[in-house]
């Protein structure tokens, strides 16, 4: 084996080999030719480097796998290519607090007490960096050199960001997905950027070691520090926190007259609003005094039976820290007033049998059969038949009695989907919905109890013989199907882009979904308004206007003098009072939280609260009923107060729901808000 000097090159890192034999062929034994054949002179040659790499001249004629594998990596490596340049700088939101005790403000409210306290803390010379202000006051992202080393980065924070801070130390805390501030464990722009975090750092200066915060920082609800909480904080009621509340409100007993087998009064506060923490200075600045605040109240004359309204001026708190301490003012409405009044007249209970598989027809001949129910409370016993054919007597709240009444009584004589308006068939008894009034008035009086998915355009007609065009619109829309709303948006979409007439699909559409609703003229551009008008007035007002009629006269029957003081706009704020939706449930939610003194115990309660409402804030209309009944058996807010109790040492069980104390109990610990959900769910769904 020789090196061919002639063939090598300086630039070439690989000699190239040329295998020779050691002996002539005359030399060789005839026999070793069969044996082992002569070897072919073989060469490897890398390319020099900016030059293609090229086999050498006897690269193909052999074919050992060592030098062909050798070659294809070489050729793969030649081929590789760079990718892009990382940049030297990046940017990050930072965000620095006058001190551990200071309120972190919500980045993404637009509420103006947030932005106050944001201006506050800059005037102070924290929060973001002046630097990072754009012309219209915006602040931006902070750009951070990767090139910096640990030290170099804090000096660049107390010198160049933030000047305040020199001569003090600081942490940088990062906000998890619970809401919680962890520190970060290492200060330098190559360990943020690695970590792969996207949302704010959060700066907070201490003087001395031992002020310094600790390693995880824990928020209270949304607004403050869970290692805090003891001292900033004061619950402004006192409700006892272990076992069932001995005296939880009744619904249906307020104001019981004399003789009324059964008595019970609501012990709980008025209001659950946290006390405010006075280490902030945005609301001590002095503030001119507000205007008096008028309150129109609602008074029964019970001799005369007559209505009044009398206005009341209400002077709003001259110190702005007595706020939290003013008890929050209930909105009246006239006609739970009138309820309240009726409810007092009511006479001992009764007791009513019920069968389970005809609740519909049960209740409509017991009303029929006996009007002077309507004056009395009552108990309901549901009789179910067991496989044996054995009549079982199962005892029944009167809201879930009402409740599942009218699920039934609109499934077969009303039509609609978010509302209903009632239906006129020839095989209706003429009596019919006149008893559907009498029902209406014994929920009323007795429970507060009102079906809001009847239209509240044809309550209005109900019980005021008129309504607005406005609320007609409303309730039309509301009756509408998905798809049949759809075709009206996109309609008046066209409308607003201009157009002379609709296109063909469009009023193809248009005709198919007018014409359920009693239009028989073409709909145009123009006149598309106007038609949903006349729809609206024959729909829900004349076409169903003998069972409003009707009904009118079975609830008119009892309170007729009270209906004549009646507007629409108590009809409105009686619906609006009614009606689930998320914030007005928080409004009668009380949460009671276990009784120990265990700082983080009660912060992971507040956590699984702020699940809780979370879950609840994504529930439609009719999930949300359904969490009512079970909740409290009713599938409206008549009810006074709901209750949330957190059972103690307790880990990711089963929501519990307690109808009979309108009460719900969830476990102290939930790993995540979409365990939850899940468990939720599936309670609902069971």
């Amino acid at each position: 084996m020789e090196v061919d000097e002639n063939l090598q090159s300086e630039n070439d890192d690989v000699t190239i080999i040329e295998n020779t034999p050691g002996t002539s062929e005359r030399e060789k034994p005839r026999g070793l030719q069969a044996i082992a054949p002569k070897p072919l002179p073989v060469m490897l040659r890398r390319s020099i480097p900016g030059h293609k790499l090229l086999p050498a001249r006897f690269i193909t004629s052999t074919g050992h796998p060592g030098f062909m594998n050798a070659w294809r990596m070489l050729k793969k490596q030649e081929q590789l290519k760079r990718g892009p340049k990382e940049k030297e700088t990046f940017r990050r939101t930072m965000y620095c607090l006058p001190d551990k005790h200071a309120k972190l403000p919500k980045f993404s409210s637009s509420d103006l007490a947030e932005k106050a306290l944001v201006q506050e803390h800059q005037d102070l010379g924290f929060g973001y960096p002046a630097q990072d202000y754009d012309s219209n006051q915006i602040p931006r992202k902070t750009e951070l050199c990767l090139s910096l080393s640990g030290q170099d980065f804090e000096k660049y924070i107390s010198e160049v960001l933030y000047p305040n801070l020199a001569g003090k130390k600081f942490d940088i805390y990062k906000i998890d997905k619970q809401r919680r501030l962890i520190r970060l464990a290492k200060y330098t722009p190559r360990a943020i950027k690695d970590s792969k975090y996207q949302g704010s750092l959060i700066i907070i200066p201490y003087a001395k070691d031992e002020e310094r915060p600790p390693q995880v920082l824990y928020r209270c609800g949304e607004e403050y520090f869970m290692h805090q909480v003891s001292s900033t904080t004061s619950p402004p009621y006192q409700i006892p926190l272990i076992g069932t509340p001995p005296e939880l409100p009744r619904p249906i007993s307020e104001g019981s007259a004399e003789g009324a087998s059964q008595s019970f009064i609501s012990t709980s506060s008025n209001s659950t609003q946290e006390s405010i923490s006075g280490k902030t200075h945005a609301y001590q600045r002095e503030q001119p005094p507000s205007p008096p605040i008028v309150q129109q109240q609602v008074i029964l004359d019970l001799t005369n039976t007559v209505i009044k309204c009398e206005t009341e001026p209400i002077h709003a708190p001259s110190n702005p820290k007595d706020i939290a301490n003013e008890p929050k003012v209930s909105a009246k409405c006239k006609i739970f007033e009138i309820s309240k009044f009726l409810r007092m007249q009511i006479q001992d209970k009764t007791l009513i049998h019920v069968r389970r598989s005809n609740v519909l027809s049960d209740v409509l001949k017991i009303y029929q059969r006996n009007p002077e129910i309507v004056q009395r409370d009552f108990n309901v016993c549901f009789e179910e038949h067991s496989r044996d054919n054995d009549v079982c007597h199962v005892p029944l709240s009167p809201h879930a009695l009402f409740v599942q009444f009218w699920r039934e009584a609109f499934a077969h004589f009303f039509a609609g989907n978010q509302e209903s308006v009632p239906i006129i068939d020839v095989s209706i008894d003429p009596d019919f919905y006149k008893t559907l009034g009498q029902i209406l008035y014994h929920g009323l009086i007795l429970l507060d109890y009102w079906p809001v998915k009847l239209s509240q355009a044809c309550a209005c007609v109900m019980i005021l013989n008129t309504c607005s065009d406005r609320q007609l619109l409303t309730s039309l829309h509301r009756t509408m199907s998905d798809q049949e709303r759809f075709v009206i948006t996109e309609a008046k979409r066209e409308i607003r882009s201009g157009c002379s007439e609709f296109s063909m699909q469009t009023t193809k559409s248009l005709y198919q979904v007018l014409r359920l609703y009693g239009n028989t003229q073409r709909p145009r551009p123009g006149n598309l308004e106007q038609l949903l008008l006349q729809m609206s007035n024959f729909y829900l007002k004349q076409k169903s206007y003998w069972a409003l009629y009707e009904m009118r006269s079975g609830l008119q029957s009892f309170i007729s003098d009270f209906l004549s003081h009646l507007e629409e706009q108590d009809v409105f704020s009686f619906y609006s009072l009614l009606t689930p939706n998320a914030l007005s449930l928080f409004e009668k939610t009380i949460y009671m939280f276990s009784a120990t003194d265990n700082s983080i115990h009660e912060m992971e309660e507040k956590r699984v609260k702020m699940y809780f409402e979370n879950f609840v804030m994504k529930l439609n209309c009719e999930t949300l009923s359904t969490l009512l009944v079970k909740w409290c058996y009713s599938d409206c807010l008549c009810m006074e107060h709901l209750y949330v109790r957190f059972l103690a040492n307790s880990i990711s069980e089963r929501p519990h729901f307690d109808p009979n104390e309108t009460t719900l109990t969830l476990s102290s610990v939930y790993t995540s808000q979409e365990e939850l959900h899940q468990l939720m769910m599936s309670e609902l769904e069971s």
